[in-house]
């Protein structure tokens, strides 16, 4: 959703379901990356592209508070009943940020983005994730998922 206009300030919102790593045992794994290989062996080079895969059908939502917490502009974020999607936003002074309580090796996260309609010159609709554990710090090293 998109917040409205409030005065003269323009709000963007992003929209994050966290979804935080179950482990898989790694034989699965790699059962399933050559079950995959196989498949793709078999098809056709001319064939459709698979819609792909979601992870978000087979993993379900944990509360937000129970593997995050805010590192900064709390009153930027707002959080679904069920804790399982949260709300950030961003005016002209401030945006906000929040912190895995401990560290992921990998696992599955979704964004949805979306930018006040009309001039949004210096908007940077990107996702922001640190890459140096551990992050206690709004300016370690960052690597953005551009939309």
């Amino acid at each position: 959703p998109l917040h409205s206009t409030i005065g003269a300030e323009k709000m963007m919102t992003m929209m994050v379901q966290i979804r935080p790593h179950i482990a898989i045992p790694h034989l699965m794994v790699v059962v399933g990356a050559v079950m995959l290989l196989l498949l793709q062996q078999g098809r056709s080079a001319e064939a459709q592209p698979s819609p792909g895969y979601y992870p978000s059908s087979k993993v379900s939502s944990m509360p937000f508070s129970q593997w995050y917490s805010n590192l900064w502009g709390a009153q930027h974020q707002s959080l679904s009943p069920d804790q399982t999607a949260l709300t950030l936003w961003m005016d002209r002074s401030s945006g906000s940020g929040f912190k895995s309580k401990g560290a992921y090796r990998n696992g599955y996260f979704g964004v949805s983005m979306k930018v006040q309609p009309g001039y949004t010159a210096g908007v940077n609709t990107a996702f922001y994730v640190s890459t140096s554990p551990p992050a206690t710090t709004v300016f370690s090293s960052w690597t953005d998922l551009d939309s």
